[in-house]
């Protein structure tokens, strides 16, 4: 049996008499949910080579595209920080998760 469950945002505040962190973390799980959906939709610029491009916060994000086979890679700031991908949508979902993880500790 595990050491957890699940409960919404009440039912939560009532079972820990914590009245404010769970409003707080329901927020902060929406905006993040909302971010990456509007992340996702994002249109992208697209140069003469196929290569994807945008910014963000300042940063210049790259999606190259091999011209030889159907992969990309990405890069921020001029830094290669990825593999190759093989599916654009899986590539743009992973550059968020990086950008996600930067901005946790403000490191941007």
């Amino acid at each position: 049996m595990p050491d957890y469950f699940r409960a919404g945002c009440v039912c939560a505040e009532k079972i820990t008499n914590n009245y404010k962190s769970h409003k707080k973390r329901e927020a902060f799980l929406k905006n993040k949910s909302v971010r990456k959906a509007k992340w996702l939709a994002k249109r992208w610029g697209q140069n003469s080579l196929g290569s994807f491009y945008c910014t963000k916060e300042g940063h210049n994000i790259l999606l190259f595209k091999d011209p030889h086979k159907p992969r990309y890679f990405w890069k921020i700031d001029k830094q290669p920080v990825s593999k190759w991908y093989t599916d654009l949508q899986v590539a743009k979902r992973d550059i968020w998760y990086y950008m996600e993880m930067q901005r946790q500790p403000n490191k941007w």
